[in-house]
């Protein structure tokens, strides 16, 4: 069993995604099998989607 929730917040979409294993070893191992295909998924498919933050430092300011 599983659901998706998406609740946008001006530059950031969480996503959270609810899932049922049988033992929590096997929990574990599906939580990282899906985290890490739904994120290729959004690299590959919508890569103008991936937040993106930038910083101007002043000269000085990060030693």
């Amino acid at each position: 069993m599983w659901d998706i929730l998406l609740s946008r917040q001006r530059w950031l979409w969480p996503l959270v995604v609810a899932l049922l294993a049988a033992g929590a070893a096997l929990a574990w191992d599906l939580r990282c099998e899906v985290r890490e295909k739904l994120v290729d998924f959004i690299r590959r498919e919508y890569p103008h989607a991936s937040p993106r933050l930038r910083a101007e430092l002043k000269k000085g300011e990060c030693q």
